[in-house]
């Protein structure tokens, strides 16, 4: 197939390309060929990544690398050759380089990461365990084609998350690639930003404070929540480490909440409960709900 266009290209009457292109319906399946090509290509380098690269003492799972090799994957073109340096990227972060950005980080948190990154993100999609690769992988690369169709026919800038960007500009200050080249080109003096807009980040601020402590102590919290998978060194003990199923706001999950512990005698109990019964239960072999 690639001899084949390289042939028609090279030897092929001079309007053929793109009199073919205007055809009705090949400019949509050349896009989704290519974007089909670009999000597996992005998907496949992220897991390949992901057993290349070791974890560190820190944390039990490796993150930047994977990402960021998932990102080069299928825009590796915009920073080559080397040379070029980081040109891609002077005039903003082009919907290529944020749509892979956002898949790898998806893919690799949810299948991947089993400790706390990814346990926060599958519990705020409402998954209860690690989905299927394959599933995860779809969503990704129906995202890379979706957007690509939908820009297609209203226009290259179209972003889904043209707002959320702007909400974020507005919240930190930091003005946009644009205006900033503007400025730099303009030659003109430029001391600080308008006092207006200062109190406006203020104020932004000020009212996004509560909303951050609120996050901050919840992802505490959850954190400091059971864990429902088991990893190399932990161990279950009486009254101590047990496992947990949809115990973390399990009435606003919809989902009935479950609790696997060690009795004293040595043998596992589950319990129907948002935590296991107090450790005289478990060994009388109370506790209401539970099951071996």
């Amino acid at each position: 197939m690639g001899t084949l266009a390289w042939f028609l290209a090279v030897y092929g009457p001079g309007d053929f390309p793109d009199h073919f292109a205007s055809m009705p319906g090949v400019k949509e399946v050349l896009i989704f060929l290519k974007e089909l090509f670009r999000g597996n290509g992005c998907i496949n380098t992220v897991k390949q990544a992901n057993m290349l690269f070791k974890a560190t003492k820190y944390y039990p799972t490796p993150i930047t690398g994977p990402i960021v090799c998932g990102i080069l994957g299928s825009n590796a073109g915009g920073f080559f050759p080397p040379s070029r340096g980081l040109k891609a990227i002077e005039n903003g972060v082009s919907w290529n380089l944020q749509c892979a950005g956002i898949a790898s980080a998806l893919y690799h948190l949810l299948v991947h990461d089993s400790f706390v990154l990814g346990a926060l993100l599958r519990g705020l999609l409402c998954l209860g365990a690690t989905p299927a690769p394959g599933t995860v992988q779809v969503l990704c690369v129906l995202m890379f084609v979706a957007v690509a169709e939908l820009q297609s026919v209203l226009g290259p800038h179209f972003n889904p998350f043209a707002k959320v960007h702007h909400v974020l500009y507005k919240m930190s200050g930091v003005p946009k690639a644009e205006e900033q080249r503007a400025r730099v080109e303009s030659k003109t003096d430029y001391v600080g930003e308008s006092l207006n807009r200062r109190r406006r980040v203020e104020r932004v601020y000020e009212g996004a404070r509560g909303l951050l402590v609120a996050l901050a102590l919840a992802l505490g919290l959850y954190t400091r929540h059971p864990h429902h998978e088991m990893h190399v060194g932990d161990s279950l003990t009486p009254g101590g480490y047990y496992l947990s199923s949809c115990t973390f706001l399990h009435s606003l999950r919809d989902c009935e909440p479950t609790v696997l512990a060690l009795r004293p005698d040595g043998r596992l109990a589950l319990y129907a409960a948002a935590r296991p019964p107090p450790l005289l239960s478990l060994g009388e072999g109370g506790g209401g709900g539970g099951g071996e």
